[in-house]
């Protein structure tokens, strides 16, 4: 946990001030970014945060990750209270645009998924005894957004969005940084660094953190898919199984924006209308469908 008024001590708690002092603060809390802080019920950041919470995660190649909330672990285990947040961010160590050592590919590694849900107490409606059952609002997602990893950029998001990672064909090792950003009481069961590991993890400190040039900011390329649009792009045979629509590849997407003289995009927003993401026949990437709910 590095702790908003404290001076940073180590690499991590570095990066966690540049973060803040570089994107936060300019684009975030300047409001020229809008991530939905501080609306649908969930925190604000102030100017002063009370810490972020810093972890590093690596994956087997080609894997990704189950969709999921951030939370305050010890809230959840302890009484069953969901409590996220303000901001989330991804830093990643990993990713190139070209595919596989800089050679133009149309292989990435998985993208994250960030979705238009977040967890209400009375999401999952009501119970026979009239009981308010916790879960996510919308039940179904209606729009998600992709970014994929490109080594030294950062996607940022509302710490109360649901959120994960599409597994790749692209059998490489993926790593970033998560920094969650904290507004209020410090998550439980998190602490700062220990004196005696921090001495082993401390850099150069830049007297002037956050220095350097303005980040620059990538403009999502926005796509709607509806579900006769997934049908039309659908494999033959395979337009339906089930009642599901199992149709419009993700690689179809972005090959469709390729065709029409667009490069592969590293943000992606999709409003999929009656349609949700989901892998299919456990793949990732290009493996990724569309299907109807």
């Amino acid at each position: 946990m590095a702790e908003g008024a404290a001076p940073p001590t180590t690499a991590f708690e570095q990066a966690v001030a540049a973060l803040f002092a570089r994107i936060l603060r300019p684009h975030v809390l300047a409001g020229r970014a809008n991530l939905g802080v501080g609306r649908d019920g969930g925190p604000a950041l102030p100017p002063a945060w009370t810490g972020a919470e810093v972890w590093c995660q690596t994956y087997e190649a080609g894997r990704g990750l189950d969709f999921h909330f951030d939370k305050d672990e010890a809230a959840m285990a302890g009484g069953g209270v969901m409590r996220n947040p303000a901001v989330a961010c991804v830093v990643y160590l990993s990713g190139e645009r070209g595919g596989v050592g800089g050679v133009p590919g149309p292989l990435r590694q998985g993208p994250t998924v960030v979705q238009d849900q977040r967890w209400r107490p009375d999401g999952g409606g009501r119970g026979e005894d009239g009981d308010p059952i916790p879960g996510p609002v919308p039940p179904a997602p209606g729009a998600c957004a992709l970014a994929w990893p490109v080594s030294g950029s950062a996607a940022l998001f509302a710490g109360t969005r649901a959120h994960g990672v599409l597994g790749s064909p692209l059998g490489v090792v993926r790593a970033a940084l998560l920094v969650n950003f904290w507004a209020g009481d410090p998550p439980g069961r998190v602490g700062r660094v220990p004196a005696a590991v921090a001495a082993g993890l401390a850099g150069p400190v830049d007297e002037e953190v956050g220095a350097g040039p303005a980040p620059t900011e990538v403009v999502p390329v926005e796509v709607v898919l509806t579900a006769e649009a997934a049908a039309a792009a659908a494999a033959p045979g395979k337009a339906a199984t089930g009642g599901r629509l199992a149709g419009h590849a993700l690689g179809g997407v972005l090959a469709g924006l390729v065709e029409g003289g667009r490069r592969p995009p590293d943000l992606l927003v999709v409003r999929h209308l009656g349609l949700d993401l989901v892998e299919a026949d456990g793949g990732g990437g290009p493996e990724a469908a569309w299907v109807a709910v």
